[in-house]
């Protein structure tokens, strides 16, 4: 990395490679609690990086506290966008699910079918019950681990969890009950 030095003096290298040193590892615990995955926390966390380099003389002015909870959240958030990105490819991906030998055909199709109506209408959801039902079926997280990686307290969780089901319900029987 190339250290170059702000207007004000502040040596960019030097911050930067400070804030990796300090804090990388506890920025891949929390893509790692989101993702539950090593590698692709890892990914997330060399794209907060690069994200991070481009705000480092905002983090040279920080206190202590506040770099720990800046570095840390935006690992978070490249964590979400990841398990974003990759929500609507978990269901079926694989065409050859379709045609092994164990189960019928045309009741995988109707599954597949069903699983794909599903993922829109989850994408339709409002952000706040879309990310918490994706941690929670997709990742099989608990309310209490989904409230520490959202931010939100474990009562919130479960009640969003239980309005976007409510929702989704709501739109299943709409769409399909007709």
């Amino acid at each position: 990395m190339q250290i170059t030095v702000s207007p004000d003096g502040v040596h960019k290298g030097t911050v930067f490679d400070r804030i990796f040193n300090d804090y990388h590892r506890q920025m891949e615990y929390v893509a790692f609690s989101v993702l539950q995955n090593r590698q692709d926390a890892e990914d997330a966390v060399q794209e907060a990086f690069i994200s991070l380099s481009n705000h480092i003389e905002l983090l040279s002015q920080m206190e202590e506290f506040r770099i720990y909870y800046y570095v840390t959240e935006t690992a978070r958030h490249k964590a979400i966008d990841m398990l974003r990105s990759r929500k609507s490819n978990l269901i079926y991906d694989d065409a050859f699910d379709l045609i092994s030998p164990d189960g019928d055909f045309t009741e995988k199709i109707a599954a597949k079918d069903s699983a794909q109506r599903m993922v829109t209408y989850i994408k339709q959801l409002p952000e706040k019950y879309r990310d918490v039902l994706a941690l929670c079926y997709v990742n099989g997280l608990n309310a209490n681990e989904i409230a520490e990686i959202v931010g939100r307290s474990p009562s919130t969780v479960r009640k969003q969890i239980e309005r976007g089901r409510t929702i989704l319900l709501k739109r299943w029987k709409e769409n399909n009950d007709g």
